[in-house]
């Protein structure tokens, strides 16, 4: 897979997704399947066609895939059982995959989040030994300065 994107979606690629969508529906497989291919072309991740999928752009093709369902049921009165618990297991595993990209996420967020509390300590370390350093270089002046009055003391 490409990598990661995380930017809005594109109505080309709405309608690319929703294509791939309802080819893999009349071709008789799962919307899992579509979304694993969609991902690959969108360079997304499954997750995230899933979820938009069902979040956008479903609600936008009920005639397609009410025709999809239908050609698949006539003549089969099983099929709709099927199709209810395919739905629900796709359902499931598609808020599954959500899931687990949105753990990935949290992950990757607590990733940085430490590594930013790392950066503020570093940072807070820094800056106490740079006042140590001035604090030797102050007291360096001040044994060289009594040692230049000494030595001038001595002289004369």
């Amino acid at each position: 897979m490409n990598k990661k994107r995380q930017d809005a979606w594109t109505s080309d690629e709405d309608v690319l997704l929703a294509k791939i969508v309802l080819r893999h529906m009349r071709a008789g497989k799962t919307q899992l399947e579509a979304f694993k291919e969609a991902a690959e072309k969108l360079a997304r991740t499954p997750a995230a066609c899933g979820y938009r999928w069902n979040a956008s752009l479903r609600k936008s093709y009920t005639e397609d895939i009410a025709q999809v369902k239908e050609k698949s049921t006539v003549g089969r009165e099983s099929v709709s059982e099927i199709s209810v618990k395919s739905d629900d297991e796709q359902a499931i595993e598609q808020a599954i995959s959500l899931l687990k990209s949105l753990k990935v996420a949290n992950e990757e967020q607590a990733d940085h989040l430490h590594e930013r509390e790392q950066f503020i300590a570093l940072q807070k370390e820094n800056a106490r030994l740079l006042k140590v350093v001035q604090d030797y270089e102050a007291a360096f002046k001040e044994i060289h300065n009594i040692w230049k009055w000494a030595k001038k003391e001595a002289e004369s």
